[in-house]
């Protein structure tokens, strides 16, 4: 069994109680606490997939179940009185963490060796980015099990992504309730559907236009600096801080963007 002190031991002990599988990842964790201070201890276990599913079958949650779970608590949290700056953070963090896993999954798919023991050996089986330690007691510092190479960089800052913090600048938006009059948009978003209806085939860049497809329900299609793409009502259209326009659902919206009443929308 092997004790996670990564800021948990507040109110929780986490621990590690299998030994690591195939992929040198452990599989079963048990939180612990206290709940009345008087010496009983509840636990709570976890149990992730031990092995592909094609070779095993289904035996245990994913990680990408967690992160879920812990976005859905966010997102609650976030339209209710505690709302944070902090909160709409993680928030982002985590979808950021959830599109890599699942941008792995499908990349596996597509080689065909998805939920198999297999590796694509083009992104696969060079050491990761997490570098390899062992903690000291006292939390004095970080001492690397691997040899250093005084060739190489610092083991702290080898495999490691270069970091950055949003700078704080002001968006328009407009959220799109399905209408398509001219009055009830702001004058940026009417300029791009003015642009878009002298487009014949596919929106341009900046453009927008509405459209209604055979289930006669309207979309906004709108020129982004990618390609075309899809807003569905209810969704937000954004203008960017270089002119680009680009949609946005709603529970982002909510957890990314506070609203500045004192900002201008035109």
């Amino acid at each position: 069994m092997r004790e996670l002190n990564i800021g948990t031991k507040r109110h929780t002990t986490v621990f590690a109680t299998d030994e690591p599988g195939q992929g040198n990842a452990n599989h079963e964790y048990h939180i612990k606490w206290d709940p009345d201070n008087n010496g009983y201890i509840a636990c709570q276990s976890i149990k992730f997939q031990n092995g592909p599913i094609k070779e095993v079958g289904v035996n245990g949650i994913h990680n990408e179940d967690l992160l879920v779970i812990v976005m859905d608590r966010l997102k609650g949290f976030q339209s209710g009185e505690y709302a944070c700056e902090e909160n709409s953070e993680a928030y982002v963090l985590l979808s950021n963490a959830l599109a890599a896993i699942r941008k792995r999954t499908d990349r596996r798919e597509k080689a065909g060796i998805e939920g198999t023991s297999a590796k694509d050996a083009r992104f696969e089986g060079e050491p990761g980015i997490i570098p390899k330690q062992t903690h000291d007691p006292e939390h004095k510092k970080h001492v690397s099990t691997k040899p250093h190479n005084p060739e190489s960089p610092a083991p702290a800052l080898r495999n490691a992504y270069p970091m950055a913090v949003r700078k704080p600048v002001k968006l328009g938006f407009h959220q799109w309730q399905g209408e398509n009059h001219s009055f009830e948009f702001p004058t940026w978003l009417n300029e791009a559907l003015a642009k878009g209806r002298d487009t014949n085939i596919t929106v341009c860049q900046g453009g927008a236009r509405i459209a209604v497809w055979g289930d006669n329900k309207p979309r906004m299609e709108l020129g982004t600096l990618t390609g075309v793409v899809t807003a569905e009502v209810g969704d937000f259209i954004m203008l960017g801080v270089i002119g680009e326009i680009y949609p946005c659902k709603p529970d982002i919206f909510e957890a990314t963007y506070n609203i500045v009443l004192d900002g201008r929308n035109d």
